[in-house]
């Protein structure tokens, strides 16, 4: 059994290595997922009339 024992804790290290950035990609994912729609919304409402307004403002001084 003692010989057993440190390869187990060496594959538990290596596993807990690699699934690290695994979880933090999965929760990256999930939360751009929930908040991809309402960031596209806000750019859009937000950037469409801001760009409007800088179009027709550079057209005017230009």
């Amino acid at each position: 059994m003692p010989p057993l024992r440190p390869p187990t804790s060496r594959r538990r290290r290596d596993t807990g290595r690699k699934m690290r950035p695994r979880l933090l990609a999965s929760r990256w994912l999930r939360a751009s997922r929930k908040f991809a729609g309402a960031g596209l919304a806000l750019g859009i409402l937000i950037g469409g009339p801001a760009w409007i307004w800088y179009s027709g403002w550079a057209e005017r001084t230009l």
